[in-house]
Order: structure tokens, then C-alpha cells, then sequence
């Protein structure tokens, strides 16, 4: 655009160069003798036209130039960075698929095992386990076999957390536990994945508890509003055993 700009300016002055003479002459012929000052005033522009155009020129062969070496200098920079870069490995849509499922499973809540299935997951937990240094931390063993809960709290929501003592088998010592690792109310319990009790019991030392004395289903219906037989009882004669 600018360029053809400057083409437009420089045919003009060309115009303006060739026309003046022209003009002069058939004043001249036709229009008789001219003034001085008249005289002067043609040359003085067709002066300007000549400085006009040579400008003009010098513009456009430095305009020319300067496109063509940032367009190769781009080139030359771009090409290094398109070689040297690190293939992408795309995944297909089967793979894709896979791993969301792996995911969701992982995330979903669980259900109490069976003794049968319970035994195969701590056979499968014990494994992993053995091959940590017998150092390890309560927190390196949990990681190890589970993930670490994600509906963990800070405080309990709006300052009253629920009375995890009503589910069969937490006790003060053990809602005390639940309390400190950032768990205070039932629903917390209910939606736990496989993937969070194998953390949980593993990094509080709750062997099979939570599967064994079915946590889960219990806090599924006290954090609905419901009672259980042990809730009730408990409620009504403070006793948690």
C-alpha cells in the first residue's frame, strides 16, 4: 500500500516536470511574452518537482530492499526453529477415551468391598508397600498406593462440623484423626474413591476399617438426613462403642 502510494506521487511529479516545459512553450506561441516573476515561478516549481521526484525514487528503491532482507531474515530464523522442534506424540481417540475412563473410575465414589475383594486389594497395597525403605513416611506410603483426598477442609463448613461418631466404628480417637487430616462431615466419607480409602487408611493406619465396618454406606445415609440404627442408638445414649 505505501508503496503504491509513493508511485502515484512520483507519476505526478514526473507530470509536473514534463508538463511545465510544455506549458511554457505554448504560452509562449500562443499567449505571447510572459513576465518575469511568471518565469521565475514556473522554475521554481518545476525545480521541485525534479527534487520531488528524485526523492520519490530513492524511497521506493529503499523500500524494495528492505522487505526482501526482513522476509529472508524471518526465513532463516524460522526454518532452524520448525527443525529443531520436538515431535508432538498425538494420542488417538482410543487412547484419549482410555485414560478418561481410568480417571473417572479413579475419582468415582466407592463401594465397601467384600472380604474377598478387600483381602485382594491389601495383598495388592502389602506388594507395593515392601519395596519402599522401611523408613518411609506415613505420607510416601500413602502416595504410594492411593491419592490423597481432594474434598479435604481447612475448617468445617460454617464453622460446625457433623458428629462423625455416629458412624459405627469412628470413636472420639479416630473422628479426632479425621478431624486433623481436614475431614469433618459425612458427606466428606461418603464420596471417598477406592483410590482415597487406600490413602486414608494407609497414612492413619486404618487397616480395612473403613471397608470392614462400612463407612461408606453409613455416611451415605447419615449425610442425607437419614439415620441409622447405631446413629439412633447413639444419639440417644451419647455411647459410640
Amino acid at each position: 500500500m505505501f508503496a503504491l502510494v509513493w508511485q502515484e506521487i512520483l507519476l505526478i511529479a514526473l507530470s509536473v516536470l514534463i508538463g511545465m516545459p510544455i506549458g511554457c512553450l505554448l504560452r509562449r506561441w500562443f499567449g505571447g511574452a510572459k513576465s518575469a516573476d511568471v518565469v521565475q515561478d514556473q522554475d521554481a516549481m518545476a525545480a521541485k518537482a525534479f527534487q520531488l521526484a528524485q526523492e520519490t525514487e530513492a524511497q521506493l528503491a529503499a523500500e524494495d530492499i528492505a522487505p526482501a532482507v526482513e522476509t529472508d531474515g524471518a526465513t532463516a530464523e524460522a526454518e532452524p526453529a520448525i527443525s529443531e522442534s520436538t515431535p508432538v506424540e498425538i494420542q488417538t481417540s482410543e487412547e484419549v477415551v482410555a485414560v478418561a475412563d481410568r480417571v473417572e473410575e479413579e475419582s468415582a465414589p466407592a463401594e465397601t468391598l467384600s472380604e474377598e475383594d478387600l483381602a485382594a486389594e491389601e495383598e495388592k497395597m502389602a506388594t507395593a508397600l515392601a519395596a519402599l525403605p522401611k523408613d518411609a513416611s506415613a505420607e510416601d506410603k500413602a502416595n504410594l498406593v492411593g491419592n490423597r483426598p481432594s474434598s479435604l477442609l481447612d475448617a468445617p463448613r460454617n464453622g460446625s462440623a457433623d458428629d462423625l461418631k455416629q458412624i459405627k466404628g469412628v470413636g472420639k480417637v479416630i473422628e479426632g484423626k479425621l478431624n486433623g487430616l481436614g475431614i469433618y462431615h459425612f458427606d466428606q466419607i461418603a464420596n471417598l474413591s477406592r483410590k482415597e480409602i487406600n490413602w486414608i487408611t494407609t497414612f492413619l493406619s486404618f487397616k480395612g476399617r473403613i471397608d470392614r465396618e462400612d463407612w461408606i454406606g453409613q455416611a451415605r445415609i447419615l449425610s442425607e438426613g437419614g439415620e441409622t440404627e447405631f446413629s439412633k442408638r447413639a444419639q440417644k445414649t451419647k455411647l459410640y462403642d
